[in-house]
């Protein structure tokens, strides 16, 4: 597939797993959105991965093409399962099975592109293991959605009103600091999201983070 590195403009936002934890960012390549792992000391323990490409090619045919370069590995099988129904269109479902070290593991794909993005969510667990997370993979899954308004997600409306408030009032300030007391505020902005909700999750946090991180390096141009 002939992709190039690409930052969409809807928000892809999905609910993880339960307690599972977010892998550091640092570790990403450029086509990375976020890691999730389960929260446990496992060498091999279950992940999920978002990444985003640019393409030409209909969902059909970026499917097929993922398979193709998948099976080129004489050790991977890549089976198509069939159209997934989300809240932006259909996508498309896949499970792989692959050994890597002598260790089978069993990973489920979902494929979405939407405006010319492909959205690839990427789940994976031992094969072993696979009966006991399938279902959780595939509700998260279906969680997955594109947004134009990250904010949405607090449903109650004095809180999202709030949120937004201090998320402007940080963006207004950073135009006459320097990069150090903007690095300190965001990392008080990030406690108090963590803090005051939990219920958006870890995810949400993230993501809001980066959102105002992107403006206020964009408003330092």
């Amino acid at each position: 597939m002939t992709t190039k590195i690409f930052t969409e403009e809807k928000t892809a936002f999905f609910i993880p797993p339960k307690n599972w934890v977010i892998l550091n960012p640092k570790i990403y390549t450029n086509y990375i959105r976020v890691i999730f792992a389960k929260n446990e000391k496992a060498i091999c323990r279950p992940t999920m991965i978002l990444s985003t490409q640019e393409t030409a090619l209909s969902l059909d045919d970026y499917t097929f093409e993922a398979k193709k370069e998948h099976e080129i590995d004489p050790n991977i099988t890549y089976k198509i399962l069939g159209p997934l129904d989300l809240i932006n269109g259909k996508a498309i479902l896949s499970e792989v099975t692959k050994t890597v070290n002598a260790i089978d593991y069993k990973i489920l794909q979902l494929i979405l592109i939407k405006d010319c993005i492909a959205y690839v969510l990427t789940a994976a667990s031992k094969k072993e293991d696979v009966i006991d997370n399938y279902k959780i993979f595939t509700d998260c899954f279906k969680t997955f959605e594109l947004i134009d308004d990250l904010f949405s997600k607090v449903t109650i409306k004095s809180k999202k009103n709030l949120l937004v408030n201090k998320y402007k009032s940080l963006i207004a300030s950073s135009k006459k600091l320097d990069e150090k007391q903007n690095t300190k505020n965001l990392v008080s902005f990030e406690k108090y999201i963590d803090k005051n909700y939990q219920n958006e999750g870890k995810y949400f946090t993230m993501l809001v983070v980066e959102k105002a991180l992107k403006e206020i390096k964009d408003l330092k141009k």
